[in-house]
C-alpha cells in the first residue's frame, strides 16, 4: 500500500461528515476516553489503511504533541492531537495547540491530525470564537503537514464510531490526495505564523527529519565472515531473522531516539560482567558525548528503556546505562558494534539510518 493511500484512506475515516447540533456530546468528557476511542475506531477500520498498522497511545515523559501514534512498519507514521472540552476551556488553548504542532516535528510524521473534541458552548461558556481563530490561523498554512478536525466534524465522527461499508469508503476515496511537503517552504510559512520560541523548536527537529524507512539484510553473510561464526546456512537463516526482528523495534523509534541510542552505543564498552554481555556505558560520557543536559537525557533514555533497549544500573556512585539486545538468546548488539569496528563502518550507518544491507 503505497504511503497516498494510507494518508487518503485516514482522512476518509475521520471525515464522517457537519454535525454542528451534536457537539454537546464532548461537554465534559476525558481526554483519554476520546483518545480510547479514537484508537479502537481506527483498529477497528485498519482493513482500509492496509490492514498492518500499530497504534499507540503515547505516555512517554514528554509525548511531543502527539496523543496516538499510527505507525506502518518502514515507511508511514502519523500522528493523532485530541483536544477535548477541558483543553479547549484553558486559557493557554490556542498558544498550547501551535507549541504541540512545533513538537511533533519530532517525530518525523507524514502526517498530523489535530481534532478539536469540544462543545460549542456547555452552558456558560462559548467557545465559538476561540475555536474559529485556532482554525483559521491554522489553515493559513499553506501545507500538507497538518490537518485540523473542529467540533462539528468531530461531532459527526463520535456519533458513528463503527465500521465503514466498503462501498461507502470506495465511494469517497478519490477526493483527497496526498504529497510530502517541501521542508524549506514549510518552515518559512512556519516561521511567519509561529512564535520564536516554537518556530526553533520545530525548525531543530525538521533538520533531523529523514524519510522513515530502513533495508533489510539479504543474506548477513558478510557479517558470518567477519566474525569468524561459521554458521551453515540453516543457522545463518534463523541469526537472519532474529536482526531483521531486532530491526523492525529499531524502526517504530523515532529517528531521534535512534540518534540518542547510537550516541550511548558509541560511547559503550562490552560490560566485563559475567553472564552479561550487553553493552555498557557512563552515563556523563554520554551526557558530554551528546551535548545534552541529565534532564534531557533522562527523557529520552525514559522512551529507550519502555521500548526495551536500554536499562540503568549504578555501580559505585556512577550511573551507567546498559544496552540490551531486545530479547535475542544471542549478543545481537554486541556482534553488530564489533562488526562495524572491524568494518569501519558508522554506527549511525545501523542503529540510526537502519542500513543493514552492510551485514550482506
Amino acid at each position: 500500500m503505497e504511503k497516498q493511500q494510507v494518508i487518503t484512506g485516514l482522512t476518509i475515516l475521520l471525515n464522517r461528515g457537519i454535525d454542528s447540533r451534536q457537539t454537546s456530546i464532548f461537554n465534559g468528557q476525558k481526554h483519554d476516553d476520546l483518545v480510547k476511542e479514537l484508537r479502537d475506531y481506527l483498529d477497528a477500520n485498519k482493513k482500509f489503511l492496509g490492514g498492518n498498522i500499530h497504534l499507540e497511545i503515547t505516555q512517554a515523559l514528554n509525548d511531543h504533541g502527539v496523543d496516538l501514534l499510527l505507525t506502518i512498519e518502514g515507511f508511514c507514521k502519523i500522528g493523532f492531537q485530541v483536544k477535548s472540552h477541558h483543553d479547549v476551556s484553558e486559557q493557554e488553548f490556542q498558544s498550547k495547540v501551535k507549541r504541540q504542532l512545533a513538537e511533533s516535528f519530532y517525530h518525523a510524521l507524514d502526517k498530523y491530525y489535530i481534532l478539536i473534541c469540544s462543545p460549542i458552548h456547555d452552558g456558560t461558556n462559548n467557545y465559538a470564537m476561540k475555536i474559529s481563530h485556532l482554525i483559521n490561523e491554522l489553515s493559513s498554512l499553506k501545507t500538507n503537514y497538518h490537518c485540523v478536525f473542529g467540533p462539528d466534524h468531530t461531532a459527526a465522527l463520535f456519533t458513528n464510531l463503527n465500521t465503514l461499508d466498503e462501498t461507502q469508503f470506495n465511494l469517497e476515496y478519490q477526493r483527497y490526495a496526498y504529497e510530502r511537503d517541501n521542508i524549506e517552504e514549510l518552515k518559512r510559512m512556519l516561521s511567519e505564523t509561529l512564535n520564536k520560541n516554537d518556530y526553533e523548536t520545530a525548525e531543530g527537529y525538521l533538520a533531523r527529519r529523514k524519510e522513515y524507512r530502513y533495508t533489510e539484510p539479504q543474506t548477513a553473510a558478510q557479517m558470518n565472515t567477519i566474525l569468524h561464526w561459521n554458521l551453515n546456512t540453516d543457522e545463518l537463516q534463523e541469526t537472519k531473522a532474529s536482526i531483521i526482528q531486532y530491526l523492525l523495534d529499531l524502526s517504530k523509534l523515532t529517528q531521534n531516539s535512534r540518534e540518542i541510542l547510537t550516541g550511548i552505543l558509541e560511547r559503550s564498552r562490552p560490560s566485563g560482567r559475567p553472564f552479561n554481555e550487553d553493552r555498557v556505558a557512563l552515563v556523563r560520557e554520554v551526557e558530554s558525548h551528546l551535548r545534552m543536559s541529565s534532564q534531557a537525557l533522562f527523557e529520552e533514555y525514559t522512551v529507550l528503556e519502555q521500548a526495551g533497549f536500554v536499562y540503568h544500573d549504578n555501580e559505585d556512585n556512577r550511573d551507567y546505562y546498559y544496552v540490551t539486545s531486545k530479547g535475542a538468546d544471542w549478543p545481537l548488539v554486541p556482534s553488530l558494534v564489533e562488526y562495524s569496528e572491524k568494518q569501519g563502518i558508522p554506527l549511525e550507518t545501523l542503529f540510526s539510518k537502519m542500513d543493514f544491507s552492510v551485514l550482506d
